[in-house]
């Protein structure tokens, strides 16, 4: 059955606008449930790390991902304890986001893929689009990471939980330079997981248009 194209608008808005979202928010959540991760991070800026840091770096992840619990924490001051709920909520709304724009994308990407002619060339400039958008906030925030980091805090953050000096030890094990060494470890995790998904969905498109051909 075909499909006027008036069919295609919205599954292709759909493809253009969650792509990048989506691969985003997946990084994300990939990498803030990671105690690893941290930790590798807490080498790379010189901060004295030990099995005791790991085993901190454990408790946050966990309590990121299921909840905060105080009895897990006691390391942590009631002002720590509250910011990390808060980061919880944020991930957690992340996550489902995740889900759902991964379920919406791939939906739409698999409804294309079988219908749309253009599909092939949407995938071509799908993968640009998305690499344009990691590009310009690639630069955002490697050149305006101070002004980034700060804003950013600002606007998700409606109180002021999350202003810790170094006498604080979430502050001290997650310091600014902490994240600002995540950038290059995120943006190439977010660029290959992209071109991961569209590198495969070229590959399967060549296969299922040759395959009449075949038969």
């Amino acid at each position: 059955m075909g499909y006027s194209n008036k069919a295609f608008i919205l599954p292709r808005a759909i493809f253009f606008l969650l792509a990048p979202l989506f691969f985003l928010s997946l990084t994300i959540s990939i990498l803030a449930f990671d105690p690893g991760f941290f930790f590798s991070l807490q080498k790379g800026i010189g901060y004295p790390v030990t099995d005791a840091t790991y085993e901190l770096d454990r408790k946050i992840s966990s309590s990121l991902f299921f909840g905060v619990q105080g009895e897990n924490l006691q390391e942590f001051s009631q002002k720590e304890i509250l910011h990390l709920e808060d980061i919880h909520k944020l991930l957690r709304s992340l996550f489902i986001f995740s889900i759902f724009s991964g379920l919406t994308f791939l939906g739409s990407t698999v409804f294309l893929a079988f219908n749309d002619m253009k599909f092939r060339k949407m995938l071509f400039w799908g993968f640009l689009s998305s690499l344009g958008f990691y590009l310009i906030l690639g630069l955002l925030f490697f050149l305006f990471f101070d002004w980034a980091f700060l804003n950013f805090h600002l606007a998700v953050f409606s109180n002021d939980y999350w202003i810790l000096g170094d006498d604080y030890l979430l502050y001290r094990l997650f310091p600014p330079e902490l994240f600002q060494k995540a950038l290059f470890p995120f943006f190439f995790l977010l660029i290959f997981l992209t071109s991961l998904y569209y590198i495969l969905s070229s590959a399967i498109s060549r296969k299922s248009s040759r395959a009449p051909k075949a038969s």
